[in-house]
């Protein structure tokens, strides 16, 4: 090798050792600087019978970069739940790319977090249907994520589980919580 190609072996050779200074390089050092992610951190879709998580995982990959996508796996009621870098890579998917297409089937990307605030009303007669009740939250401006529905009222004996109580839940999108409307709802309910 001659003296030149000999200094330029050096200097590559330098320049990639100074790189990998600044990159942990054993397990030990790698686990030290990991942060455990939250479940904000996390998205859901619908699993396919038959169909490897690698194929979510290349799906999700073309949305955003695979570097960003660090746990993936099935869970329970036939779902895929993967955990991403950070919180705002969730909310770019769950609000520009509800839906990623595998194998022809079109995918819904939600949150594993419901970002829907749950609301219970007390005291309401329970000979007032769900949908009169629905009705007034759209129209003082409210927007539903789900339907009434009423609450047990929480009997364990055996024969006596069914009976509800005068209370119901919905789950209402969260800025409509601070909302004027809502509130007004609240001092009326009150």
């Amino acid at each position: 090798m001659s003296a030149p190609d000999y200094r330029s072996a050096q200097l590559n050779s330098t320049s990639t050792t100074k790189t990998s200074e600044n990159v942990p390089s054993t397990y030990a050092a790698v686990t030290q600087n990991f942060t455990f992610p939250t479940k904000e951190q996390a998205i859901i879709m619908d699993a396919i019978d038959g169909v490897p998580i690698k194929e979510y995982t290349m799906a999700i990959a073309k949305v955003i970069s695979s570097v960003n996508i660090r746990f993936a796996s099935r869970i329970s009621n036939g779902r895929i739940c993967m955990y991403l870098a950070n919180q705002q890579l969730v909310e770019k998917l769950t609000d520009t790319n509800v839906n990623i297409t595998i194998r022809t089937h079109l995918l819904r990307i939600r949150p594993l977090i419901s970002r829907a605030k749950r609301i219970i009303l007390s005291n309401v007669c329970p000979i007032i249907p769900h949908d009169i009740i629905e009705k007034k939250l759209i129209d003082m401006g409210i927007e539903c994520s789900s339907r009434l529905t009423f609450i047990r009222a929480g009997m364990n004996k055996p024969g006596f589980s069914h009976i509800l109580s005068f209370r119901r839940q919905i789950y209402v999108e969260p800025n409509d919580v601070e909302t004027e409307p809502f509130l007004t709802l609240v001092k009326i309910i009150i």
